[in-house]
Order: C-alpha cells, then structure tokens, then sequence
C-alpha cells in the first residue's frame, strides 16, 4: 500500500505542476522554475538485490521527480532551490523529499561567481543533478565509476572563476568548502535487512573544467574530505580523498567520453576514550568509457565500467550496457537499456549477498522522462 500510495504520487506531481510551472514562468519574469520527472521500470534476473533496490520482481524504486525554482534578486545575485522526491537514503524502501539546493549566488566582475549555501560538490560530469540519471539526454557510463556519490552534498561555500580564452574555449576553476550528515549503510548478509548508521562529513574540493572551441571536454577535480560516527561508545574518524577525471571529444553526431576515479580511506577507531589498532587503508580505481551516435531522433550508445581494488581483483566489478534513448520531442525522452555485470570470486559488487562464486547478472531498466 505504501509503495502504491509514492507511486501515485509521482503521478499527481507531475500532472499537476507542468501547468502551474508554465504559468508562473509567464508572470513573473524574474521567477523561473522549471522540473524533471524519471520514471524507471528496473527488472534483474539475479534472486539478490542489485544496488539497493533492483530484484527479479521488478522494481520502480529508482524514480526521481524534482521542482527548481530561481529568484533573481538582481542582475548579478540570485537564489535558487530544488526539491525532490527520491529514493529513501535511510532506508531500502520508499521515497523521501530532499532539498537538494538551497543557495545565493552573487556575480561580480572579471567573471567570479559566489555560491553560500546547500549545493554540490563539483565531483563526476553533472554533478548538480547526477542521481537524476535517466533524466538527462546524455547516457551515462556504469555505476561502477559513481559509487560514491554519498560525498556530493554540502551545507558551504563555493568559489567560481571562469575564464575566456577566446577561440580556444573556456576554462572553469573552483574551490568548494563544506560538510554534510549522511548515512552510511550496514548490509546484514544472510538476512536480507539493512540498518544505516549517520556520519558527518567535511570537505575541501579544487576542481578544474575545460570546454574545447572543437568540441574536446576535459575535467579534473579532487575532494579531501574528513569524517566523524558515533555509535554507542565508539567514535569512528576518518579521512581521505577522492580524485576523478574525464576526457570527452564530440564529432558531429558522435561522442566518446572516459572517466577515472580513485577513492582512498582511512579510519581510526576510538572505543570508551581509548584508540583501537588503525583500520588499513582501503582504497579503489574506477575506469569506463562510453560512446554515443545520434541518428536523427534516435541515440544508441555502449559503455564499460571496471571497479577494482588496489590489491589485486579484490573488489573487482566490472560491467557493459548498451541502450538507445528515443528523443520523442523536446522535453521527453523514452530509453530502453541493458546492463551486464560481472563480479569476481566472492565479492559481490553493488549485489547484496556473498554466493561463493562470481556473479554474471543482467539488469534492463525502462524509462520515461520527462524536463518540464
């Protein structure tokens, strides 16, 4: 009944907000706001969860719908906001409203940009809305490269710089500062039940982005970032980083882009006031590469993702898709689109349960969506 009731919901929203968003967008010029709506059918044909939520029942777990909304205060100052009604991160069921943004943003000249407030991290290409997923025109690559999304969100300060380098392109550099409450979660194996622990987290994040005048893309950022849990007479601290990069090159209606990130982790354990023995360092690399062809309305597009610790294949994932996205008109899109996924011995990925073996599962997921 519960899920029923969040899935009319999702319904209700969209119907009734895509009039009122064009009306106000009409009346109020320094008013904008617009929405999006993700609507994905995911069917696995493993008896285990895949990523949380997908399972050979079927599942629409992974749906997203979201309103942002913008108020000019003046030409150079604004302050915008988004909610969305999205999977529960506290919990394997259900959905829960997130303001995801909630900042002002002040221009000044010589092109700098202030941003105080809720925002994200400038972490993996499109960042601001990366959980969105299918919303978005551009396909996107294997989850094994955005594992670690947990880190985006931050109550903080952002500082913008672009640059114009004339016919060459332009350039964007930045430095974020900021921390967040997040849940980490503790999968029991063999029972099927999750519980989620809260953790706090700071960051300091340098990012560099570079749009070609032909079409090459380029964008490097690391976050550094610090950790604290408390559960019942034990503190855990740690501290890390997370460093990505990726590379895309446009030829008229193809596109090719790779990804790279690395993640390192380090935690120390304090129980009654007293340290325990440092946990060792876990650390992993992440690499994939996609590429997409538009053919008049249609975009098919193929992609490969390896996750793999520093030791070995520990940890080892890796997985294909291919997919082909209908651009029906200009704010919807219908996507169909096939993941296969290989994990190695006894490890068992973004699966939920150990089996004593590799895994070779498929997922294919079916969506509608929908920018308004």
């Amino acid at each position: 009944m519960k899920k029923a009731l969040n899935y009319v919901s999702f319904i209700l929203l969209v119907w009734m907000g895509t009039p009122a968003l064009a009306w106000n967008a009409e009346e109020h010029s320094a008013f904008q706001i617009s929405g999006f709506a993700t609507i994905n059918y995911s069917l696995s044909d493993q008896n285990t969860t895949y990523d949380r939520r997908i399972s050979h029942r079927g599942s629409l777990d992974t749906s997203v719908i979201g309103v942002q909304g913008r108020y000019d205060l003046s030409i150079s100052s604004s302050i915008t906001a988004q909610v969305t009604l999205s999977p529960n991160q506290r919990s394997d069921d259900g959905y829960e409203p997130v303001i995801r943004w909630g900042y002002f943003s002040k221009s000044f000249e010589n092109d700098w940009t202030l941003r105080i407030g809720r925002q994200r991290y400038h972490l993996y290409k499109n960042a601001e809305n990366l959980e969105v997923g299918n919303t978005y025109t551009k396909a996107t690559l294997p989850k094994e490269i955005y594992v670690n999304t947990t880190y985006l969100s931050h109550d903080g300060v952002a500082l913008i710089k672009n640059f114009d380098l004339d016919d060459l392109g332009s350039l964007e550099a930045g430095l974020a500062v900021g921390g967040s409450r997040q849940y980490g979660r503790n999968y029991q194996v063999g029972t099927g039940l999750s519980t989620y622990s809260p953790f706090n987290i700071n960051g300091q994040n340098i990012f560099v982005s570079y749009l070609g005048s032909k079409g090459l893309e380029m964008t490097s950022s690391i976050l550094v970032f610090q950790s604290e849990a408390n559960n019942v007479g034990t503190s855990a601290m740690g501290s890390g980083y997370l460093l990505y990069s990726m590379i895309q090159q446009k030829l008229d209606q193809f596109r090719i882009q790779g990804e790279y990130t690395r993640i390192s982790v380090e935690q120390t354990l304090v129980r009654q006031g007293v340290a325990l023995p440092a946990i060792p360092k876990v650390a992993s690399n992440s690499i994939g590469i996609i590429g997409t062809w538009m053919v008049g309305d249609f975009k098919p597009y193929l992609g490969y993702a390896r996750l793999l610790g520093d030791r070995g294949t520990k940890a080892s994932q890796w997985s294909t898709k291919a997919g082909i996205a209908w651009h029906w008109d200009e704010s919807t899109i219908l996507k169909g689109e096939l993941l296969h996924i290989n994990t190695s011995s006894n490890i068992p990925g973004l699966f939920d349960e150990r089996v004593g073996s590799s895994i070779q599962g498929n997922v294919l997921t079916m969506s509608y969506n929908k920018v308004f």
